[in-house]
């Protein structure tokens, strides 16, 4: 599959395939890239003492290693990043399904609940293990998957034009889904029309079949069903009418935050009721496209809904934990305009007074031209929800009359003096931002 020559004993490797060697674990095969500032052929032997098994190298290696390690084996190819791609390529051939997610917000989040509208693991899905959504991210998940898949769920992120395009071209979806068009990467795409046509990217897969999409979204829902004319794909949309339409969406907030709603298709108009355990109104579009996406792939109405109202927030996406009588939503693994607004709009439906409620906002990174007005309309949504905490520099550049953090040791130090029992604390920002580090002073 990967094209080329085994080194040390024939044999299976039990684990996943990883390209960080911090990160193996028994039984894993290590992948060696180079790269601008490391090469991971310095690794191999840091990979093998975690418990590599095996690793694709290219012929490099040689100068690195002088003697394999008793029972470790390598595959050498002349490019270890393109040797993986052929794996990946290889083991899509005989798929029934291959779905792909993209979207500015919401991808992570829909690529969960398709996975488990689907069936899970059990019924042959499988998908990426984190925030796969690169080139290299779409080849370590197909390329590891298990030998009873029949189904895969892939994730397609971009922050320049051409990158999902080059994304399909190498791994063909039958269906696509677009969660959302919205102000987002606009420093390498440029505007909004920008994003939407780095979006559309996903268009252009050789075996597309069906495209599921956000119908309250006007330029996307206007654009996909344009393209759809001319293309032997079906487009479906979905939202408060189209193929698929939501109704009834509330939340109730007692002890927890509570998502209910109805979904149906429009040819029928049965409607089917999905009740979650997941904070924010913008949970619905997302419950409803992997409603869709499941029916149109063959599971009733019923075992969709079902399957969909056991759904958990994922890591650092709208999480609500407990700690010791703080609450506490972690949203911190990344921000944009659109899902900075959805967490104010939930911190401002949340039963808990406005005294006792503290709002961390780190910086929305990548927004261009336009960053300090968009980081403006957001600062003047906050501040009259509570105690408003914020970090990094275009923050201070609104010279606003609260103090702007310049490191998160310091925003901890304070953090940690505001908090009592009862208190609600709301955390977002993007990745650089590093504000899952927050979640540590939490007992």
């Amino acid at each position: 599959m990967a094209e080329g020559t085994l080194k040390g004993d024939d044999g299976e490797f039990s684990g996943l395939i990883r390209v960080d060697s911090r990160k193996i674990e028994e039984g894993d095969l290590f992948v060696a890239l180079p790269g601008n500032n490391v090469d991971g052929h310095d690794f191999i032997l840091n990979a093998v003492s975690r418990g590599a098994h095996c690793a694709l190298v290219s012929p490099s290696w040689r100068e690195k290693i002088k003697d394999l390690p008793l029972g470790f084996r390598v595959i050498e190819v002349d490019d270890p990043e393109q040797g993986l791609i052929r794996i990946a390529q290889h083991r899509l051939k005989d798929l029934k399904n291959v779905i792909a997610v993209t979207g500015s917000v919401g991808k992570t989040s829909t690529r969960e609940m398709i996975f488990l509208a689907l069936g899970g693991t059990s019924s042959g899905v499988y998908r990426a293990r984190s925030s796969h959504n690169t080139r290299i991210g779409c080849a370590l998940t197909a390329a590891e998957m298990p030998e009873n898949t029949s189904v895969l769920v892939l994730e397609m992120g971009t922050n320049h034009p051409g990158e999902i395009s080059e994304m399909v071209d190498l791994y063909p979806v039958d269906t696509a889904v677009i969660t959302e068009v919205v102000p987002a990467h606009l420093e390498g795409l440029g505007t909004l029309e920008g994003v939407l046509e780095a979006k559309l990217e996903i268009l252009e897969s050789k075996k597309l079949r069906k495209v599921i999409f956000n119908g309250d979204n006007s330029i996307l829902s206007s654009a996909v069903e344009k393209r759809s004319l001319c293309e032997n794909w079906q487009a479906l949309s979905v939202g408060s009418s189209g193929n698929y339409v939501l109704r009834d969406i509330r939340l109730d907030w007692k002890e927890r935050p509570v998502l209910s709603m109805s979904i149906g298709r429009d040819l029928d108009r049965s409607f089917y009721g999905i009740k979650a355990n997941v904070a924010g109104i913008h949970n619905a579009s997302l419950l409803g496209m992997a409603w869709a996406t499941a029916v149109e792939s063959g599971i009733s109405p019923e075992e969709a809904s079902i399957r969909l109202s056991s759904i958990k927030p994922y890591h650092g996406r709208g999480v609500l934990k407990d700690r010791g009588g703080v609450w506490v939503l972690d949203e911190s693994y990344n921000a944009n305009p659109k899902s900075m607004e959805a967490m104010l709009d939930l911190v401002a439906q949340s039963p808990f007074p406005r005294e006792k409620r503290i709002l961390v906002l780190g910086e929305m990174g990548e927004l261009g031209k336009g960053a300090l007005s968009f980081h403006e309309d957001i600062l003047k949504k906050a501040l009259p929800l509570g105690r408003v905490l914020l970090l990094g520099p275009i923050w201070a550049r609104l010279k606003p009359s609260i103090k702007v953090y310049e490191d998160i040791e310091s925003l901890s130090s304070d953090l940690k003096g505001f908090l009592s029992e009862g208190y609600f604390v709301a955390i977002k920002g993007s990745r650089s931002n590093g504000l899952e580090r927050l979640m540590e002073i939490f007992p």
